[in-house]
Formats: structure tokens, C-alpha cells, sequence
């Protein structure tokens, strides 16, 4: 449990890359994911991402930033999907353009967490997102 009393869900040592380019984002979610019992790969942007994706072939979950310089989650994710239609990918953006990310979401399926969230929601729908 953590201080609000909910139930935090520890992983079972699935890879997740973590991909954000806020530096202290990336520090301070690491951190919560490897307490969580996850093992943490990080990149500061899509392209970033795909060269981690081309030495580590057994990621699990990609947590992916909505807007980044470079390589944007949304076409890292696009990418990614083109070549693995199986990929478990979780968005999380700090973005206050709801109506468009509620659009993408339609499209992509996949979960939206808002920057910042709750450890328990995050832990609880990274377990929801493997386990489907």
C-alpha cells in the first residue's frame, strides 16, 4: 500500500521502456517502475527509442511521452506498431489539449495517463496493459 492506502501492483521483472524527454521525469519514474520491480530502459525521444528497441529485443511495455522534439511519441508508436502489431504501449503527456488526445486514443487504443499521476494508477494500469 502506499500513503493514500491503495494497492501499488509490483511487476514481475518485465522490461518497459520508458521514453520522455523530461530528464526528471525519467529520473523519478525509474526510479517508482524499479521499485515496482521492473526492469527500466529509458530513451529521450522516438528515434532514440527505436536504436534501444534495435540492441533490447524483449521489451515488454512501452511508456511513451505524447510530445517530445525529434521523434514524437504518437509516431514512435506508429513505428513501433507497424513493425510489432502485438506491442503493449501506455501514453502519458502533461498535454491540456484533452479533445485532440481523446481523438488519438480512438485511434490507437491504448491507454492516456496524464502527467502526473498516482504511483497506484500508474502500477495498476501497467499490470492491466501486460496483462491484456
Amino acid at each position: 500500500m502506499n500513503k493514500s492506502g491503495h494497492k501499488l501492483i509490483h511487476g514481475n521483472n518485465e522490461t518497459i521502456l520508458l521514453v520522455d524527454d523530461d530528464q526528471s521525469i525519467v529520473e523519478i519514474t525509474s526510479e517508482i517502475l524499479k521499485s515496482l520491480n521492473y526492469t527500466v530502459l529509458t530513451a529521450s525521444n522516438g528515434r532514440e527509442a527505436i536504436e534501444v528497441c534495435k540492441q533490447q529485443n524483449n521489451i515488454d511495455l512501452y511508456l511513451l511521452d505524447v510530445v517530445m522534439p525529434v521523434m514524437g511519441g504518437v509516431e514512435f508508436a506508429e513505428h513501433l506498431l507497424s513493425q510489432n502489431s502485438q506491442a503493449k504501449i501506455i501514453f502519458h503527456s502533461g498535454s491540456d489539449r484533452e479533445n485532440q488526445l481523446n481523438l488519438f486514443m480512438l485511434h490507437f487504443e491504448v491507454p492516456l495517463l496524464n502527467k502526473p499521476c498516482s504511483i497506484a494508477l500508474l502500477s495498476q494500469t501497467i499490470r492491466d496493459t501486460l496483462d491484456h
